[in-house]
Formats: C-alpha cells, sequence, structure tokens
C-alpha cells in the first residue's frame, strides 16, 4: 500500500471567499520525498494528480479544506479517485481529546503543536524554503508564501 501526503497553501482561511484559492500544491510520499507544484504549472499538477492517483492512501490536516481548494483551483478531485481519505486533523480530536483546550502542553490540535508532540525535533519542519526556491517561488520571512 502506498500512502501520500498533501497540502494547499491559500491566499487564506476562508475557503469560500474571492481570491483564497489555493495556489500552490505540496506532497510526500512514505520514503520522505518531497514535491511541490505552483498552480499554474501544469507539469507540476499533472504530476500531482498522477501521484494522487496511483496513491492507495491520501493523508492531509484538515483535509476538507485541502479537497475543496484542489477542486476549485485545478479540478482535481480527491473524492472521486476512491482513495481511503485520512484526516489527520479529525484524528487528533479523537484520539486526544485533552488537546481541546489548546493550553500548556496541551497545544490544541494544530500540526505544528502536533508535530511537536510526536515527532524528533530533525523531522519537524521540512525545509520548504529550498522546496520552492527550487520552483522559482520566493517565501515571505513571516506569514506564509508570495504566490
Amino acid at each position: 500500500m502506498s500512502t501520500r501526503s498533501l497540502d494547499t497553501e491559500t491566499g487564506g482561511l476562508d475557503a469560500w471567499a474571492a481570491g483564497q484559492g489555493a495556489f500552490l500544491t505540496t506532497w510526500s510520499d512514505e520514503r520522505g520525498n518531497d514535491h511541490l507544484a505552483h498552480q499554474d504549472d501544469k507539469r507540476g499538477m499533472a504530476a500531482f494528480e498522477s501521484d494522487m492517483r496511483a496513491s492507495d492512501i491520501l493523508v492531509a490536516h484538515n483535509l476538507p479544506f485541502d479537497t475543496h481548494q484542489l477542486r476549485e483551483t485545478s479540478g482535481i478531485d480527491l473524492l472521486t479517485m476512491g482513495k481511503r481519505l485520512v484526516d489527520t486533523a479529525l484524528l487528533a480530536r479523537v484520539v486526544l481529546p485533552e488537546r481541546r483546550s489548546g493550553e500548556g502542553d496541551a497545544g490544541g490540535f494544530g500540526l505544528d503543536h502536533l508535530s511537536k508532540t510526536f515527532l524528533p525535533s530533525a523531522q519537524q519542519k521540512h525545509d520548504l524554503a529550498a522546496l520552492a526556491k527550487q520552483h522559482g517561488i520566493s517565501l515571505k520571512k513571516t506569514g506564509g508564501y508570495k504566490a
């Protein structure tokens, strides 16, 4: 069985607001190979779609948001691929209900908090800046990406 994790970067977190669509898609496989495609990169997005179709399990944190963004901006519909879909944000709420308060060590359900709890420090962040630079995308110092 092959697994892929995915994420979209958007202009904001309101899935239905104008101009909030995905402009960047990142994904990884179970071997830790990272990929990135700008929404305007037809070959990159075709590689993303092909990789998702070749996979058995698709994993994302806040999967409904990413699914909506992909469908609206690229026409790629994860829901029609017949894959097992795993949402780590929902799983965390079921498995770790004590984090509900988000205070102290509880940390809430955000991906950063969960990775600090469960991953060794070396695995908590990938060098997304280097990956983006390879694709000609510049990153802001704080607060997200430049499209």
